[in-house]
């Protein structure tokens, strides 16, 4: 059963792990997915910026610049050429006083080649089509009439809640028909760059580097991430809790398994005792002999005891609060009692116990005599169990100033260590030490002694050190 235990816990590690994963695997190439959507998003934004700044550059152009364009078109073996030539003209350089057409304006800039007129000449091979050419002669006409500058643009992107890390104009070295967007998704820096050629005839262009940052992406992953984690914990806690469940059940069917063991255990002696006695008396001879006859009733009554204490042990044990354990309260000598827990006192071979008892008067008591005989039995036991070959122990009692009678028995054993002193009461709860030095026992006889105590309505405490012995302190109210 153990072995099969460990081999389900690792497979559920495994699983765990596997799961976790491919969980992560998951939710990193949703991660992917979900980025590059927003940076498909983003890319439209800074477009649809960049056509508005355009826009506005539009509507501030003045007659001041005036473009005349002049365009040819070759085709030959399916080979589209066009060829432009353009005059810009400055009307605050140069005053037009023909009529503007084109002829006139080459007549004029070749014969007098004034300030205020220039010439320019594109050749485009079969590169874009018609509809991209005339789009980049309207872009080259904007672009003379009104340059473009960066700071308009800058602060359009930032008003739509972009971060820009850089912002520049740059020239290429042939003609560039359509945006370039280069994504950068490094763990550090994620960001988009987008090139935009706002004269696509001179090359000329800019560049505008955007931050991803990772909230948006996150959360538009949100209820993903929510469910994700969820689901996670929640399949997580059921291989946990399930895991828990089993080493639970396995721990009570260790428990259930000693207990029958330690009742059986506790059963022989008394049960052994009362066939011996009924042998005895089964002989007549035997029987003739009046103190052997006195000497095999007593120990009858006393095995008979022993198995009346166990089976109310037991009884008890089943309440689940200690007010529900039923008292025989009655008036008695304590320090009588305590001979007879004394005397009932039974060693192993191998150990030698003194037991000194102070003071040397006397206490009445008011109390259950069986509960209280049984609790300083357990408490006797534990201290010759827990203890080294010479055994000593210190039984005191005295009546304290608030109407209660103290008892406390001391040992010379192995002693409790503070987080084990917490806890020695709690039921099944037995120390690592104890376990690993292979003393039996099932972690019940204190606490039956704490149910017992709390049904007189009194305390127990203990104080201890690794090593140097154990005081279990008692106080009965009166």
């Amino acid at each position: 059963m153990e072995r099969r235990i460990k081999i389900l816990n690792g497979f559920t590690a495994i699983v765990i792990v596997l799961f976790a994963t491919m969980q992560c695997n998951w939710l990193y190439s949703r991660y992917r997915y979900t980025l590059h959507e927003y940076q498909d998003t983003l890319y439209n934004r800074v477009l649809n910026v960049i056509e508005t700044g355009n826009e506005l550059r539009r509507a501030s152009v003045n007659d001041s610049i005036l473009v005349v364009p002049n365009m040819k078109l070759s085709v030959s073996n399916a080979t589209h050429r066009f060829e432009f030539e353009i005059y810009t003209i400055n009307t605050r350089l140069y005053d037009i006083k023909d009529s503007l057409t084109f002829a006139n304006l080459a007549r004029i800039y070749e014969s007098e080649h004034p300030a205020g007129i220039e010439k320019h000449t594109f050749v485009i091979d079969n590169s874009a089509t018609e509809s991209d050419v005339f789009d980049a002669l309207e872009r080259f006409r904007l672009d003379e009439c009104v340059p473009i500058e960066i700071e308009p643009f800058n602060s359009l992107l930032r008003r739509n809640g972009m971060e820009i890390r850089n912002i520049e104009l740059g020239h290429a070295d042939s003609m560039m028909w359509h945006p370039i967007r280069t994504d950068n998704v490094s763990l550090r820096h994620k960001s988009l760059m987008v090139v935009y050629p706002y004269d696509i005839f001179e090359g000329e262009y800019i560049r505008i580097d955007c931050a991803v940052g990772l909230s948006p992406v996150i959360r538009q992953m949100a209820d993903t991430l929510l469910l994700s984690l969820f689901l996670s914990v929640l399949l997580i806690g059921c291989f946990v809790a399930q895991i828990a469940t089993i080493r639970e059940q396995h721990r009570i069917e260790s428990f259930r398994s000693n207990f029958v063991h330690a009742m059986i255990h506790e059963l022989k002696r008394p049960i052994a005792t009362l066939k011996m006695c009924v042998s005895y008396m089964g002989n007549e001879q035997l029987m003739q002999d009046v103190a052997s006859r006195q000497t095999v009733i007593a120990d009858s009554h006393l095995a008979l005891d022993s198995l009346s204490a166990y089976f109310a042990k037991l009884r008890d044990l089943t309440f689940s609060r200690a007010t529900e354990i039923p008292l025989n309260l009655s008036s008695f000598s304590l320090r009588d009692l305590l001979n007879i827990c004394i005397g009932k006192l039974n060693p192993s071979n191998n150990k030698k116990v003194v037991v000194n008892l102070h003071p040397d008067t006397d206490i009445t008591i008011t109390a259950d005599k069986i509960h209280l005989i049984n609790i300083i039995d357990n408490l006797l036991e534990n201290a010759v169990k827990y203890s080294r070959e010479d055994v000593h122990i210190e039984i005191d009692y005295q009546e304290q100033d608030n109407d209660s009678i103290r008892i406390s028995v001391k040992d010379n054993g192995l002693g409790i260590s503070k987080s084990d002193s917490r806890h020695i009461f709690e039921k099944f709860y037995r120390s690592r030490a104890v376990i690993d030095k292979g003393i039996p026992g099932m972690g019940l006889g204190l606490t039956y002694v704490r149910m017992l105590v709390e049904a007189h309505r009194g305390t127990i405490c203990i104080e201890s050190e690794q090593t140097s012995g154990s005081t279990f302190i008692i106080e009965l109210p009166q």
